[in-house]
């Protein structure tokens, strides 16, 4: 295999390649943001914020902001809630159709979201109930589902079963257990699943365009919306926020797993040294009031 200086200089220019095609419309839609004129030409000679002030004045779109981050939260609460008792069951226990059922749970990932609208509309519509912010939750929580139990089942099984058996030994019961043992070791795929249900329940489009009650816009509805008509340079804006929100939100989890996973075992090693050194000194002052009574006697 032909190796040498030349091939590695290839390989990073190659690189740089695929990483700018991919990346220049996005710096493209961050630097139109900050062009004054209309037009939105390129390139540009005035630097401005004036869209990002235009935005920031805009009621509508800070409505869809606010309806996506209470979206985004309480269907990812809900997801890492199910999801991780789902996932601890599937590596934990045996199941009856367990492969069944982990086929039924993974579907939302499997199906369109355009078929997955229309269906629990439909099943929505049958059960005589109207379109409400529930509806846009239970489909929220049904599309971010899998994305939960992929993450935190492997985790899951990554984690040796003798420290649960341990503490069992020790007289802990299940829920013990897995308070103590099992979920402070799966922290960091808990906390990354659930920001990654956020960010998938924010960036949702096509499912809530069906789920979605009247007078109810999320921020990608919002941005169709303003695209129907014209060419809107507000949305150079808030697309320039997004982005900077969805790459720092991945960095924080990474971040936040690395801490857990380094900051949890330390914590865990204090709380059992402090432990042994209290039931040490208990034996010792037990074994000083023996001697004691002995000499008295």
């Amino acid at each position: 295999m032909p190796s040498g200086p030349w091939l590695t200089r290839f390989l990073k220019g190659m690189t740089f390649l695929v990483y700018f095609y991919l990346l220049a419309p996005v710096l493209v839609v961050i630097a139109l943001a900050f062009n004054p004129r209309d037009l939105g030409d390129f390139p540009f000679t005035e630097v401005s914020l004036k869209w990002f002030y235009m935005l920031a004045n805009d009621q509508a779109i800070l409505a869809s902001v606010r309806i996506s981050f209470t979206l985004g939260l309480v269907s990812a609460a809900i997801t890492t809630t199910l999801g991780t008792a789902a996932a601890y069951a599937l590596a934990r226990y045996r199941v009856p159709g367990k492969d069944f059922v982990q086929l039924v749970l993974l579907i939302p990932m499997l199906v369109p979201h355009l078929i997955l609208g229309v269906g629990l509309l439909l099943a929505w519509r049958l059960m005589g109930l109207p379109k409400t912010f529930a509806l846009l939750v239970v489909g929220h929580v049904a599309v971010t589902m899998p994305l939960v139990i992929i993450m935190t089942r492997h985790r899951l099984q990554s984690i040796s079963r003798s420290y649960e058996e341990a503490a069992r030994t020790l007289g802990a019961n299940g829920l013990q257990t897995f308070a103590a043992i099992t979920l402070p070791l799966a922290a960091p795929a808990i906390v990354v699943a659930f920001l990654f249900a956020f960010m998938s329940s924010f960036d949702e489009l096509t499912a809530t365009l069906f789920w979605r009650p009247a007078n109810v816009e999320t921020v990608p509805t919002q941005i169709m919306a303003m695209l129907q008509f014209q060419i809107d340079h507000r949305i150079n804006a808030l697309a320039t926020v997004l982005i900077c929100f969805t790459v720092g939100v991945p960095v924080l989890a990474t971040l936040a797993a690395k801490g857990l996973t380094t900051t949890l075992p330390k914590l865990r090693a204090k709380r059992l040294a402090a432990r042994l050194a209290a039931d040490s000194k208990s034996a010792d002052g037990e074994v000083g009031s023996l001697g004691k009574g002995r000499g008295v006697v």
